[in-house]
C-alpha cells in the first residue's frame, strides 16, 4: 500500500507515522528493507529496565529537553515534560493508594499484630 502510494505520486522521501498499536515488528522490518522512514509512538512501560535506566541517567529534566538513543529497533527519542511528569506521578500515587488499603487488610491475616508498627 505504501509502495503504491510512493510510486503513484512520485514521492522522493516518505515517512510513516504510527502508534505502536497500529504497526507490527514485521511491518517495521518491511519498511526498513524498502528504506522507508518511520516514526512509531511508544510508551516507556514497554521498554526494558536497562533502557529505562539509560534514559533516566541521560535525560535532563527540563521541559522540552530530549535525548536520542540507538536501539535494535531504530532510534528512540525521549522528551521531558514537567506537566506529563506531574500527571504520571499523580496517577501512580493514586493507584498505589487504591491498592494499599485492601493489601494492608489482607496482611493482617498473615502478620502477627506484634510485628506491625503503628
Amino acid at each position: 500500500m505504501v509502495n503504491a502510494f510512493i510510486k503513484k505520486h512520485a514521492v522522493k522521501e516518505f515517512t510513516v507515522v504510527a502508534d505502536a498499536a497500529m504497526i507490527s515488528a514485521t511491518n517495521i522490518q518491511e519498511l526498513l528493507s524498502k528504506n522507508i522512514n518511520y516514526i512509531v509512538g511508544a510508551r516507556l512501560g514497554s521498554l526494558s529496565n536497562n533502557l529505562i535506566e539509560q534514559i533516566n541517567g541521560s535525560i535532563t529534566r527540563e521541559d522540552g529537553e530530549s535525548i536520542r538513543i540507538k536501539t535494535d529497533n531504530g532510534y528512540l527519542i525521549c522528551a521531558y515534560s514537567s506537566v506529563r511528569y506531574r500527571k504520571d506521578k499523580y496517577e501512580m500515587e493514586k493507584q498505589i493508594e487504591k491498592r494499599q488499603g485492601p493489601l494492608l487488610e489482607l496482611l493482617k491475616f498473615f502478620i502477627p499484630a506484634s510485628w506491625v508498627h503503628p
